[in-house]
């Protein structure tokens, strides 16, 4: 071939290179680009014409069929959690999608989570879905965080649980008779109707109301009664013998030595600020899970001092539960006299029994139930931001969590055994 033949052929091979790389630059940035457009906008609309339904309904299947068996698990209560062998996965399949669960629900066996999943939308707007780290409202659940926090007194010879409350609050009567364990065990014969104030209240202004607001029932003195307003009170002398404000004893006391960020656990005023925050959503008229946002106003929150204004993620809430019943905040000497009843009667914030104990909150349409073992080894933990217990039933709902959690045959993971 003669070299002006080579330089030919060696020009066409060029040109064709310059050509075929032309062509995919321009599918590149040019084509592709128009066609992900397309494709991405199709995406949308087919997303945007499910129903907020369809995907809570797709997100549990998927959910329920996620189970990795034989996966390094981590037990810091951050990541979701699966341990159930397929008869176990099975039954608590069927359950969950009966109960139609908003919410995150964590269940511990031996010390060890075996089941750790979110449910349901914490958005539903943003289609942003529940994790095992959503914060949701922990409601009444926090008056066992009030109550330990009196025997935090109690241990300092600052507070007597037979203290007559007229030594604390001059505005109520000596007569009355009425001691710090009976508004702890909610027997004192307060009642009171708490309205929301108009604006946010601080620490003392809310104790304030709640005395204008108070009234007794001498015919219901030492019968057990549930009044949040005790808590509220009782609030209100942690504050005046600590010399903090409750948020600041609670924050010092109790969050900080768990390492506790707003992240995990905190007061409802700073939970907006959460990426994890989960939006309310009440019951209403047909199918939608979503159709109705129930909205809380600061005031609301601050009016509920030391009675139902923390947030938590749930295993930050088992957690501190846990180190309670390990005598991490008062000694186990201490807890049991605080907690001094039994066969699932309320005292000291909780409702207690021989070997395990139980608590129910709900706030701003959300709820939380939880029961645990003694040891904190064994435990049921639901949390939703639609709630939907129907009246009387929490405790049976959480019980069959519990026993579950208890019984159910797991799968040990390749590397915690």
């Amino acid at each position: 071939m003669g070299r002006k033949m080579k330089l030919f052929v060696f020009g066409v091979l060029i040109a064709t290179g310059i050509a075929l790389a032309g062509g995919t630059i321009y599918y590149i940035f040019v084509v592709h680009p128009q066609d992900s457009t397309v494709l991405n906008t199709r995406n949308a609309e087919n997303r945007r014409s499910m129903t907020n339904q369809q995907i809570h309904k797709n997100w549990v299947i998927k959910k329920m069929q996620e189970h990795p068996k034989n996966s390094d698990i981590s037990q810091s209560g951050t990541q979701a959690v699966d341990r159930l062998a397929n008869k176990a996965q099975t039954q608590l399949q069927v359950h969950i999608k009966q109960e139609n669960i908003v919410g995150s629900l964590l269940l511990i066996q031996n010390g060890t989570i075996i089941y750790h999943q979110g449910f349901g939308f914490a958005n539903a707007a943003t289609r942003r879905f529940n994790t095992v780290r959503s914060l949701y409202q922990i409601g009444s659940a926090q008056k066992s965080i009030t109550a330990v926090a009196i025997a935090q007194l109690v241990k300092e010879g600052k507070v007597h649980y037979g203290d007559n409350i007229h030594s604390y609050y001059v505005q109520i009567p000596s007569d009355y008779h009425v001691t710090i364990r009976q508004m702890l065990n909610m027997t004192s014969g307060f009642n009171a109707n708490l309205q929301v104030p108009t604006k946010p209240l601080n620490d003392a202004q809310t104790v304030h109301m709640a005395l204008t607001e108070l009234r007794y029932n001498a015919k219901g003195y030492g019968q057990f009664n549930y009044q949040p307003v005790n808590y509220v009170l009782l609030a209100g002398i942690v504050a005046a013998k600590s010399g903090e404000t409750y948020e600041q004893y609670v924050d010092r006391h109790f969050f900080v030595p768990l390492h506790l960020s707003d992240k995990q656990m905190g007061f409802e005023w700073n939970l907006k600020n959460q990426v994890d925050q989960t939006t309310s959503y009440a019951l209403g008229p047909g199918s939608n899970l979503y159709s109705k946002v129930a909205v809380e106003s600061v005031a609301d929150m601050r009016n509920e001092l030391g009675t139902g204004n923390i947030y938590s993620s749930t295993y930050a809430f088992y957690r501190l539960e846990k180190e309670i019943s390990s005598g991490r905040f008062v000694s186990l000497k201490q807890l049991a006299i605080l907690r001094n009843t039994t066969g699932g009667k309320y005292g000291g914030g909780i409702y207690n029994y021989a070997n395990s104990v139980y608590s129910h909150g709900v706030k701003n349409s959300q709820e939380l139930l939880f029961m645990m073992s003694n040891d904190g080894k064994t435990a049921a933990l639901l949390m939703l931001n639609r709630a939907t217990t129907p009246n009387g039933a929490a405790r049976q709902r959480i019980q069959w969590y519990y026993q579950f959690a208890r019984t159910a045959a797991v799968v040990k993971s390749s590397s915690n055994g």
